[in-house]
């Protein structure tokens, strides 16, 4: 009885040390599960798709926006302005005032981009295109209408501050994007999410080209105004020319336009019966059947007719024979 008794214990004791360790075992296996995971870790941890490497990417540039947003608001941001203008000079000497204008362009450190040149009626005009330091564009025009004669001016700027830094910050978002995924290249454990980063990469490379360009464009046009300048002769009433010069055609230009009208005249007869014939020739099987018609009713008409005068005459005649006297 007694050992039975033993034997039931030790099995009972058995059973609680199993279920203690099967709870021990399953309560550290729950602790692990919820230990946080390592970011350090989280590039060698189960990645199937491309989709941590854009999160992680759109994190960053997100972080770098904030803070260049934070530093563009604690900053002054200094005025964008496109200039551009037209002008246009009179001038007794055009070619010393165009000289003028392309001495002092250069004495501001500008250049001329384009020039035309043209004469008519003895009257001389210059059309140029300069590019002029923006800071200088005030002192340039000053000095010019100090000494030309200055008839229309016109100058516009266009203010792109806020596109100008718009641009600038989403394109340094992109090389912080494009170092990111530099990062994530070396990092790719499968080739087809190395395919995808590089992809990813040559579309970013691509859109900060654009952006460069589009920014090199705009200091060109800020850092330089461009201003067209139209130079014309000024007209001189005391020196207009009053001379006329006799001016007869030649025997062989005599020849040549009496020869072209005859010629014409000619062309114009010949055309003329031309039509005249091929209209007779369209209209002939009509109009010569009603001419024979009006031929034969006439010629009978005028038989008949010459019959009864005949008559008459006979009968006339005989009426004077039969008189007594």
């Amino acid at each position: 009885m007694k050992s039975s008794n033993i034997k039931l214990i030790i099995n009972r004791l058995v059973l609680f040390g199993l279920i203690f360790f099967i709870l021990i075992f399953l309560i550290s296996c729950g602790a692990m599960s919820s230990e946080p995971w390592n970011s350090e870790e989280g590039l060698e941890a189960p990645i199937d798709d491309f989709g941590y490497y854009e999160l992680e990417a759109e994190s960053a540039v997100d972080d770098f926006e904030l803070e260049t947003s934070n530093k563009i608001a604690n900053l002054e941001q200094p005025r964008k302005l496109v200039k551009s203008g037209d002008l246009e000079i009179r001038a007794e000497d055009v070619e010393a005032s165009y000289q003028f204008i392309l001495e002092l362009v250069q004495k501001y450190k500008g250049f001329e981009t384009y020039v035309n040149q043209s004469e008519n009626n003895d009257y001389l005009s210059v059309v140029t295109t300069l590019a002029i330091p923006s800071e200088s564009l005030d002192e340039y025009l000053q000095a010019i209408n100090e000494s030309q004669d200055i008839k229309y001016i016109n100058i516009n700027a266009e203010d792109i501050t806020d596109s100008y830094f718009d641009t600038e910050t989403r394109l340094e978002n992109l090389e912080k994007s494009l170092e990111k995924y530099y990062q994530f290249l070396d990092e790719a454990k499968t080739v087809e999410d190395m395919l995808a980063i590089q992809t990813r990469i040559d579309e970013i490379t691509t859109d900060i080209e654009l952006l460069k360009g589009k920014l090199n464009l705009w200091d060109n046009q800020v850092n330089y105004s461009y201003l067209t300048i139209s130079i014309y002769q000024q007209e001189d009433i005391v020196n207009i020319k009053r001379d006329v010069d006799f001016s007869a055609l030649s025997w062989e230009e005599m020849t040549y336009f009496l020869r072209s009208g005859w010629t014409r005249i000619l062309n114009i007869l010949v055309g003329a019966l031309q039509w005249l014939v091929i209209a007779l020739l369209i209209v002939a099987p009509i109009v010569i059947p009603i001419l024979i018609i009006i031929f034969l009713i006439l010629h009978f008409s005028k038989k008949r007719k010459g019959k009864k005068e005949k008559a008459k005459q006979e009968q006339q005649n005989l009426n004077n024979n039969n008189s007594p006297y």
